[in-house]
């Protein structure tokens, strides 16, 4: 069976159910599942977004989903955000190429990969907006994109408003995004 044809889905060979499969440069990322703390937030940044790209219609959010960027490097980011016309991206099981926005939810086994070789890939890639999220330290770093590639333009802290330079009149209360922590 040829790699294509293969369900993208499926455990591969030698991982165990349950893990995270991600590739980055050929390089297997393994960890375990997402925390109740990571859940909580994910579901609260899902449910603002998604208000926010519906109203305005500027397109469409994807959770935990397929992202194929480059040969070798297939990864599932927490949330991503495809604007404008998103249907030659976006096929049957994956999104391929790169989304407008990503955002990472950090844990402890996913913060070295989040902020090292994703962040790498991620730029490399042409996204333009990154917003990793840290729920232990109740912050998000937005990275966007400028000349020289993604750059930290705000730290944002539990109490701040998050506002995106990519998404206008968005604004996200961090205290909403990490009430219950």
């Amino acid at each position: 069976m040829r790699e294509d044809d293969r369900d993208p889905n499926a455990t591969p060979a030698g991982w165990e159910v349950g893990e995270r499969r991600e590739v980055v440069g050929g390089e297997r990322l393994v960890g375990r599942p997402p925390s109740l703390a990571h859940q909580r937030v994910t579901i609260e940044l899902t449910c603002q977004l998604d208000h926010h790209l519906r109203a305005l219609r500027l397109g469409r959010l994807f959770a935990a989903t397929r992202l194929e960027l480059e040969a070798g490097s297939i990864v599932q980011p927490d949330l991503m955000a495809l604007l404008g016309d998103d249907s030659g991206r976006s096929g049957r099981d994956a999104v391929v190429g790169p989304p407008e926005l990503v955002t990472e939810v950090l844990s402890a086994d996913s913060a070295p990969y989040d902020q090292g070789p994703k962040l790498r890939l991620y730029d490399r890639c042409g996204v333009r907006e990154y917003w990793l999220v840290d729920p232990l330290r109740y912050e998000i770093d937005v990275w966007v994109r400028l000349r020289g590639g993604l750059a930290l333009g705000s730290r944002l802290r539990r109490g701040e408003i998050l506002r995106s330079p990519l998404l206008p009149g968005l604004e996200i209360s961090l205290r909403e995004v990490f009430a219950g922590r």
